[in-house]
């Protein structure tokens, strides 16, 4: 100790040691988080310490008496602390303290505070050193593989961490290193150990490669005596295999190696990773660890007899401990080491831990400073010396706490398949929270298995300190194997509850389908009930309720359509029946799609937003004597309840059922629309008219009567009606006009402002006839419209939704969890006390809650911010905020469970970009004036003149080339090329303007369908037979080659008979069934014209045609050839782009005819001929391909991805933001959740033209 200055032991012992500790580290000239790196505690830990708030532990005063150098000052303090105060220290004649410190730390892995005790691996030290000398060179990670128990930990932290300490590379002694365990989040344990290097906040660069590796820049940068050449920092990843059986998230995974591939390539960067040998094979599925496994890996094997008796002996020499003869080379035999070879390993490296453990155990039994052969026997020797251990503890505690110890245990193991088995880190207060028995039972179980070193503590983690203890310990091995599948299940229920509990109770997160089933069935087995937590078993209740819920929903509409059928059948004729089937399969397709949608939406858990109305007072409704029935309140607030039965019950009093909801923007009207056709269709009587939602938008009453548009709508959205072999013919009209249907119209003010008052003249002259209907609108929009008609619905009810009370508010937004009641309590407090704060006025609207929920259900988030009087003005700011906010909070992924559909199957998409993803859609909806994002009109985010340049020059080189091959049996290059030229420029004009100019026509609804269509098929075939050998015999081609060309000609005409009218009633309408069906007739119609023309030709060019076979020759066969190639060519582009495609490719076709037959030439070229019916036939194919809405989309996606505008699967983002909730679902189209959220986006876009083009 200095001798300037002793410390003084009184009562404030803490601080005096904090004091010493703090002395010594700035005499050091260290910082607290260099002192941090070096001991490997936190820096937050230690300054705790140094203010006396923290009691320092006799471990981390060993540690920093090594790094600070002060000659075990800080032990000698704290052991003087420790002696009662009226005890003098003895005097000795020579120290003792082996007593106090053991130098064998068992199933501990050694740190670098330990490496005076690490003996045995000196030869792979100096080999793992040279190694990381090349990687300087090649910057690669270095890999060190090694079976589990080999001790790759103690040599990374003991071996190697030490030796660079000392300089064993140049200027590695002043090297900063960390060292990381993956862990369930591997990426931002990572950012957070290597920032706490730098003021960088870890979180900005979690994921970034590249801001990672400007923060080994900072880390590394003002080193005193570094050089820029020198400048390093070595990252150490121990126990790499947890990225694997930790880590469930895919996609962070990648970032996690892809962070640290970057990291070894960057020059101040060096990596290490240690990784078990049986997951060797998981690190080579990954390009970028490949590389760095082929680059010489270190496998680290068993040590030799005569390593092992280093590590018996040096740790004792050390200590001044001394080992009876004897022991040794007992030891050694029990470990299986043959002292016959001692250069050769010869017993099971994944045994080392037992020996380390059967070691300590032994110095448990010394007398005085002797280990003797008698006390290692009292340890039950190497095997046993684990079990032994684990045994006693165990049976130490009361049988209670043996059964509590026994739940600890295994949910400290990731259970895998026999052999399998590893440990698993968990957080200390989830442990807390999970077991049923109260926290201080399990604190004295854990500190049972803590003092026997089986179990270690972090500052916020437990976990089984080594693997081994799952090998040796037969009780634990018994408990795993009793009920291995059970456990498994347990396990992938506890980790599913915490992701929905992360994810604010989110209801798409909640077992279903067979996970459920095998999750229920094991619950009911005798006591696993009892292991439950809380949160596991809320989870599960809500699993079995939610699935209960749907199945009653399934029940009920199931017995009201099977009234229907009945009635149906009741009636008689055959055109009834078929109109009544169709009304039945009508209900069923509305009821599957909006079903699916409201569970995708959580709209009917349990505790939705409870929304009220009232009838309106605005002048926009007639009297209410008018349009009610007796019985009936006028002006008494109605309660929405999730499955809808009192509104349901309101709307059938009305005399014309017919009602109009209005309410401010974000007030509910689609969500009610929506739970109000659900709510019908569940309780639907006979004779009832089926309930259609439909969004307005697409309506414009000045060009189309409402049954017409209504007839339109529902063919589109539910195509199998069209079927008339099954519903009769005009199904889907007749349902309208008889009455069979009725219009829930969304969002009345979705049409232009000009057509709102044209179209309630148009409503109102429609349901004449005491039509059921259903509108929604907003209310300023809707009193405005109706001021400047002049005229109301003089038939419907108007109520209007109230603004959401401060209390439903608040049980709404605390209803995820205890976690979300104590964040939003106090927030409530607040609003309650003071309820003109801006927050107040924007949580009644029942969107700003549901955003609000979103955005604050991180338990870290703090929705108290809202608050901020002087950040948040008015509601105004609060509801640009929450809108901001939604989309990062949209796009946060919690770790997916085991056994889910991995997220990242359909994509985990960075906030930043799926915000400018969404962007330049909310733009682009923008621009068109519409709500509806549909897939078939992306292709006019491309200029025309854009769009037909490109594909004018696709066609042209296409066509181009096949003109040359078909004039290759010319020896004249020249006209070769002429004709090669002529080809695409004529086609390729063509196509580009035909392009440029049409309008793409919508998808279309077919099916590939085979059964019953035989005699069509042959009735079209003779047709296409006769047409094909008369195109043949035309142009001169063998008798043979023209009945091939017929029987082509042939199958081009009858194959559409193989394309029909979907029939599937059960597969609900949406975006990706819509373009999988579109994809089946583009291509179709794609082959239909590619086989007559491509054959055609190639027998063309490929057998003897002209006068020698033919009809005609010389001037004849030219103008044969240009009218032919006319007719053709105007076929081909009338079918693919209408008139004006008709009339491009009929002058183009005139060209090519021309060019194609002039040359009289007999001779047989039957590979160009191949060749060029290939090339031509698939340039024909293009063609009509592109004509249809699915090519044109495919051009859209291709252009806007290379752009950086949209992503390559476009289609799976997609449907991942309708799963996230950013977009909802209408039929074949997509909308924003709310037009606020659209026009936030497009108005932000508008306002930063710039960062929306980035």
């Amino acid at each position: 100790m200095d001798s300037h200055h002793q410390p003084i032991i009184g009562e404030d012992a803490p601080g005096v040691v904090g004091a010493e500790l703090r002395r010594w580290r700035t005499k050091r000239g260290l910082s607290l988080a260099g002192l941090a790196r070096q001991v490997h505690y936190s820096k937050g830990y230690l300054s705790k310490i140094e203010t006396g708030d923290k009691r320092i532990t006799l471990e981390v005063a060993r540690s920093c008496d090594v790094v600070l150098d002060t000659g075990g000052a800080l032990t000698a303090l704290l052991v003087d602390r420790e002696k009662p105060p009226d005890e003098k220290p003895e005097p000795a004649t020579e120290p003792d303290h082996t007593t106090e410190i053991c130098p064998y730390l068992g199933l501990a892995a050694f740190g670098p505070e330990d490496a005076r005790w690490f003996f045995g691996r000196a030869q792979v030290t100096a080999d793992l050193v040279d190694q990381l000398d090349e990687r300087i060179t090649s910057r690669r990670p270095l890999v060190m593989a090694a079976p589990s128990g080999a001790g790759k930990s103690s040599l990374l932290a003991a071996g190697l961490v030490p030796a660079l300490a000392r300089g064993a590379l140049p200027g590695s002694q002043r090297w900063p290193v960390v060292i990381v365990t993956p862990g369930v989040h591997p990426l931002t344990a990572l950012a957070a150990r290597v920032g706490d290097l730098t003021e960088v906040d870890p979180v900005e660069v979690a994921g970034d490669p590249a801001g990672f590796a400007a923060l080994l820049t900072s880390a590394t940068s003002g080193k005193p005596g570094e050089t820029p050449s020198s400048a390093r920092i070595l990252l150490i990843v121990d126990q790499f295999e947890e990225t694997f059986t930790e880590c469930q998230d895919e996609a962070e995974r990648q970032a996690f190696i892809t962070t640290l591939c970057a990291a070894a390539q960057h020059p101040a960067g060096l990596v290490v990773l240690g990784v078990r040998a049986d997951f060797y094979g998981r690190c080579l599925d990954y390009p970028l660890l490949l590389a760095a496994m082929n680059e010489d890996p270190l496998e680290l094997g068993p040590m030799t007899p005569a390593q092992l008796r280093e590590v018996i002996t040096g740790p004792a020499t050390v200590e001044d401990l001394h080992l009876e003869p004897g022991l040794v080379e007992l030891l050694l035999a029990d470990l299986g080491a043959v002292e016959e070879s001692p250069d050769t390993p010869s017993y099971d490296p994944g045994a080392l831990p037992l020996l380390a453990q059967a070691l300590r155990a032994t110095w448990q039994q010394r007398t005085g400073r002797l280990l003797s052969v008698a006390g290692y026997r009292c340890t039950g020797g190497i095997r046993q010396a684990i079990a032994t251990i684990a045994e006693r503890a165990y049976t130490r505690l009361d049988p209670a706490e043996q059964q509590l110890a026994q739940q600890i245990l295994l949910r400290l193991v990731n259970v895998g398949a026999p052999g399998r088995d590893t440990r698993r880190r968990v957080p200390r207060a989830r442990l807390l929270q999970a077991l049923p028995a109260p926290a201080a039972a399990v604190e004295r179980v854990l500190k049972s298995f803590g003092r026997a070193r089986l179990v270690t503590f972090t500052a916020d983690s437990v976990e089984i300190t080594h693997e081994a203890l799952l090998l040796v310990w037969p009780r634990l091995g018994q408990w795993i194997s009793a009920d291995r599948a059970g456990l498994r299940t347990h396990q992938q229920l506890s980790e599913a509850a915490d992701a929905w509990e992360a994810t604010g109770r989110d209801a798409s997160g909640l077992l279903r389908g067979s996970r459920l089933a095998i999750a229920r069935d094991w619950a009911a087995g005798p006591g696993q009930r009892a292991g439950l937590s809380a949160l596991e078993v809320a989870y599960l209740d809500c699993s079995i309720d939610q699935e209960q819920r749907e199945r009653q929903a399934e029940y009920q509409f199931a017995q009201a359509t099977d009234v229907l059928q009945a009635a149906a059948d009741a009636e008689g004729t055959e055109e009834n029946k078929q109109l009544n089937q169709a009304a039945t399969y009508l209900a069923g397709a509305v009821h599957r799609q909006w079903t699916q949608e409201a569970s995708l939406r959580s709209l009917r858990r349990p505790e939705p937003i409870r929304i009220r109305w009232s009838t309106t007072g605005r002048p926009v409704a007639a009297s209410l004597t008018a349009v009610l029935n007796e019985g009936v309140v006028p002006g008494r607030p109605v309660r929405l309840h999730h499955d809808m039965d009192h509104v349901v019950e309101l709307f059938r009093k009305l005399r014309a059922r017919q009602l109009v909801i209005l309410g401010d923007p974000g007030a509910g009207k689609t969500v009610l629309a929506l739970l109000f056709t659900l709510g019908l269709l569940d309780s639907l009587q006979p004779g009832e008219p089926v309930p259609a939602l439909l969004t307005a938008s697409s309506w414009n009453p000045r060009t189309e009567h409402l049954h017409t548009w209504l007839a339109r709508r529902i063919l589109e959205e539910y195509p199998a009606l069209a079927n008339h072999d099954v519903y009769g013919h005009d199904a889907a009209a007749r349902l309208v006009t008889l009455g069979r249907v009725m219009v829930v119209l969304d969002g009345l003010d979705e049409i232009p402002e000009a057509l709102q008052p044209e179209a309630i003249d148009a409503l109102e002259t429609a349901v004449a006839g005491m039509h059921p209907l259903v509108v929604t609108c907003r209310s300023t929009d809707y009193e405005a419209a109706i001021a400047r008609s002049g005229t109301i619905l003089t038939r419907a009810a108007v109520l209007e939704i109230e603004p959401i009370e401060l209390d439903d508010a608040a049980t709404f937004l605390m209803a995820t969890g205890p976690s979300a009641e104590c964040r939003w309590r106090p927030v409530v407090d607040q609003l309650r006390a003071r309820p003109n704060l801006p927050l107040a006025r924007a949580l009644t609207s029942p969107l700003m809650i549901s955003l609000a929920r979103t955005v604050y259900a991180s338990p870290t988030s703090d929705p108290a911010q809202l608050l901020n009087a002087s950040q948040f003005r008015d509601y105004a700011a609060v509801e640009r905020h929450l809108l901001e906010a939604f989309i990062p909070a949209a796009y946060h992924d919690p770790p997916a469970a085991p056994g889910t559909p991995s997220t990242s199957a359909s994509g985990r998409y960075p906030p930043d970009q799926a915000h400018q993803w969404l962007t330049f859609l909310a733009r682009h909806l923008a621009k068109l004036a519409t709500r509806d994002l549909a897939w078939w009109q992306l292709v006019d985010t491309i200029p025309r003149v854009t769009r037909g340049i490109s594909v004018g020059l696709t066609a042209g080189l296409t066509f181009g080339f096949a003109g040359g091959l078909g004039e290759a049996g010319d020896t004249d290059i020249t006209y070769r090329l002429v004709a090669g030229l002529a080809f695409g420029l004529v086609f390729g004009l063509a196509t580009g303007l035909s392009y440029g100019l049409s309008k793409r026509p919508k998808p279309l609804r077919v099916e590939t369908r085979f059964q019953g269509t035989l005699a069509p098929f042959l009735h079209r075939l003779m047709p296409g037979l006769a047409t094909g050998v008369g195109v043949g015999f035309g142009v001169g081609i063998p008798y043979g080659g023209a009945l091939v060309t017929g029987l082509t000609f042939g199958f081009a005409f009858a194959a559409p008979v193989w394309l029909g009218i979907p029939t599937d009633v059960a597969q609900v309408s949406s975006p990706g069934v819509v373009l999988k069906q579109d994809r089946t007739a583009a291509l179709s119609f794609g082959l239909v014209l590619a086989l007559p023309f491509g054959l055609a030709g190639g027998l063309v060019v490929g057998l003897p045609t002209g006068l020698a076979f033919g009809v005609v020759g010389g001037v004849a066969a030219v103008l044969a050839g240009a009218f032919m190639g006319a007719v053709a060519g105007g076929i081909l582009g009338g079918r693919a782009y209408g008139r004006v495609g008709g009339c491009m490719f009929a002058l183009s076709g005139s060209v090519v005819g021309s060019l194609v037959f002039a040359p009289i030439d007999t001779g047989s070229y039957p590979v160009l001929g191949l060749a060029y019916g290939a090339t031509f036939g698939l340039a024909v194919g293009c063609v009509g391909v592109l004509s249809r809405a699915w090519g044109a989309y495919a051009l859209s996606r291709i252009w806007l991805a290379l752009r950086g505008d949209l992503p390559w699967r476009l289609m799976r983002f997609l449907d991942d933001a309708h799963r996230r909730g950013v977009l909802r679902q209408s039929g074949a189209m997509y909308q924003f959740r709310h037009a606020r959220v659209q026009d936030h986006l497009a108005h932000k876009a508008a306002s930063n033209p710039g960062r929306a083009l980035q």
